[in-house]
């Protein structure tokens, strides 16, 4: 109900990395998904740290067993495909069904004779077993992986042990191994330019919260900003993918043309779901829409908004965002202040504080600044310390 995001990132379905309180027993299959890829390919289906997780479990789509590992049966690879839709409902829809499609896998085998001849009370009791034992031994080889790819010589954190039972047609229980202690965290500075405090790490993670959240333009922002401080591939591709949610043709071609083949192929779906076009990014002239209009006489005036006939907040907050993200702050900061003078939001007055310092505007940060709760103070004051605004000058009377 709290909305917080609980679990482990590697093994996180795309719904529990948005919100614990929207998960069901399909979020369970996606995991054992997880564990089923980790089990017959040597690898877990995405790899990173937490934030870089979270993002793939939402965006990327995951890899084919059988190309890691060309021996995997082509039943088995398609099980564990379907068991890692992104959307619940293309999944085994129960565990029995997920049990069912492993029976058929096993069928293929050399054993196939011997499994089906088995009387079905004896596969029944053997289905049971294999939900309680192959679960511990599956988190007891995950744990043996962990602990050999970490190296780490601690003593393992206690066991957890789960409150289900094996029916009593099991032939024994199967002790649940205990999961190592977490690695050690890397130091705090390691990924901290030395010029001016620029954290691209924490701006990485902040584009990927905001992206998790749907507001693209501002991730990207986030993005780009982390590229400035520190050039990093990966982030790249976070920033291609959030242009293309958002729109912006011309951000989604320059990161496209920034990519490496193999990152271009993979991520170009994810503008061709949002109507931008392979021939659009690899255009060498900007696309029609995009073209800049011609300059007016010099004697004539210059051009002047189109009246806004109603109030709404949501179209000048998102005018707000795509100009944020363009770099172009003071406009951005004054469709936010519009935004805010048609329905207050602490959301946009977030937005707001942040174009004012990136605009270098003084007095508008310092009023925004006193207008957000003592949280966000902290989390968004770095934003105007980077822009030479000292945090004594933003609490001064």
């Amino acid at each position: 109900h709290s909305l917080v995001v609980l679990g482990t990132p590697m093994y996180m379905s795309p719904e529990q990395c948005k919100s614990s309180a929207k998960v069901d027993a399909r979020s369970d299959i996606y995991a054992l998904g997880c564990m089923l890829f980790e089990l017959v390919c040597g690898r877990p289906p995405f790899e990173g740290d937490s934030g870089e997780l979270i993002a793939k479990h939402q965006l990327v789509p995951p890899p084919e067993a059988r190309e890691v590992a060309a021996d995997v049966p082509a039943p088995l690879s398609k099980l564990i495909a379907e068991m890692l839709a992104k959307t619940p409902e293309e999944r085994p829809q129960s565990m029995e069904s997920v049990l069912d499609a492993l029976d058929v896998c096993e069928g293929k085998g050399a054993d196939a004779t011997k499994t089906t001849a088995l009387p079905a009370s004896t596969r029944l009791g053997s289905r049971k077993l294999w939900l309680g034992a192959g679960g511990a031994i599956a988190i007891g080889v995950i744990a043996g992986v962990i602990a050999t790819r970490g190296g780490s010589t601690r003593a393992p954190a206690p066991a957890l042990v789960s409150d289900a039972r094996i029916e009593p047609e099991a032939v024994h229980e199967t002790p649940i191994a205990p999961l190592p202690a977490p690695p050690p965290a890397p130091p705090a500075d390691a990924t901290v330019a030395q010029a001016g405090g620029c954290d691209a790490d924490d701006l990485k993670q902040k584009g990927l919260d905001l992206e998790a959240s749907g507001l693209h333009a501002a991730a990207l922002a986030e993005f780009e900003q982390a590229l400035a401080c520190k050039p990093e591939g990966r982030v790249a591709q976070y920033a291609f993918m959030a242009a293309c949610n958002a729109g912006n043709l011309a951000k989604a071609r320059q990161y496209y043309r920034d990519m490496t083949p193999d990152a271009q192929s993979r991520f170009l779906q994810m503008c061709i779901r949002r109507n931008i076009t392979k021939d659009q990014l690899e255009g060498a002239e900007p696309a029609p829409a995009l073209a800049p209009r011609p300059k007016p006489a010099a004697t004539a005036a210059p051009p002047q908004p189109a009246p806004v006939a109603t109030c709404d907040p949501e179209d000048l907050k998102q005018r707000g965002l795509d100009n944020e993200s363009q770099g172009k702050h003071v406009p951005a900061l004054a469709a936010f202040e519009a935004a805010l003078a048609c329905k207050p939001d602490p959301r946009v007055v977030q937005y707001a504080f942040m174009a004012a310092c990136n605009a270098g505007n003084h007095a508008k940060a310092k009023v925004y600044y006193r207008k957000m709760t003592a949280d966000a103070r902290e989390r968004f004051v770095q934003m105007c310390m980077r822009r030479d605004i000292p945090k004594d000058e933003l609490e001064a009377p």
